[in-house]
């Protein structure tokens, strides 16, 4: 629901503790809702008024776990199939190779983003792996990304999506999900590329996996 100005003066000024009702543009039910979560928060000023805060998104996991190597070895990733990395050359490409050849998967390193989206129209892939820098300007710029993100969701939903920058955060879901993404990773932690991975795919089969089935099973 879009609130109007009118109506988040009145959200403003309601006293604490109060709810709020309002009639639904669309089918005229009353709708009854806290304030604050609509509009995001509160803090209380200095002569005893309030002021409204910004929503603030969770901050990145925690990941002690990862850095100390404490995970259990009993997930394995069952689905072996093609894997493309697109990466500048380099040591951090070469972990994302060896790690993906090493789950098993054929990894695969197309020379520019013309021959990698020419090959994701005719061949399958289970994951793709773009560097911020594998093409100049980043991922906003990026034609690869781009592409990616206007995928149709037919195809799209069986490729697992991995980003990787500098400035990322490793395993951070929130994030992912904003850059339409299924995972992110921190270049500092691509050390740590396989453990991640047999935390992260098995949780996405385990969420998504369900759904995915049902619309195979319907034909979308």
């Amino acid at each position: 629901m879009k609130l109007s100005d009118k109506v988040r003066e009145s959200l403003i000024a309601l006293p604490s503790g109060q709810t709020a009702r309002v009639k639904c543009v669309s089918c005229s039910s009353i709708i009854t809702f806290d304030p604050l979560e609509a509009l995001g928060g509160e803090q209380e000023t200095e002569d005893g008024g309030r002021t409204l805060l910004a929503m603030k998104a969770p901050p990145p996991p925690d990941l002690q776990w990862l850095r100390d190597g404490d995970f259990s070895n009993q997930d394995v990733i069952e689905d072996v199939s093609r894997s493309m990395v697109l990466m500048p050359p380099g040591e951090s490409k070469n972990i994302v190779t060896q790690t993906m050849e090493g789950l098993g998967y054929v990894a695969e390193q197309p020379e520019s983003a013309e021959i990698a989206l020419d090959r994701l129209e005719f061949l399958p892939y289970a994951s793709v792996f773009l560097h911020e820098e594998y093409e100049p300007g980043g991922f906003a710029s990026g034609t690869f990304y781009r592409a990616m993100r206007a995928m149709n969701m037919i195809k799209r939903r069986y490729i697992f999506f991995v980003l990787i920058g500098k400035n990322l955060h490793t395993l951070y879901n929130l994030e992912a999900l904003s850059l339409s993404a299924n995972l992110t990773v921190r270049e500092d932690d691509l050390p740590l590329l396989h453990t991640v991975l047999r935390k992260a795919i098995p949780d996405y089969d385990e969420l998504f996996g369900p759904y995915i089935d049902e619309l195979r099973i319907i034909g979308k």
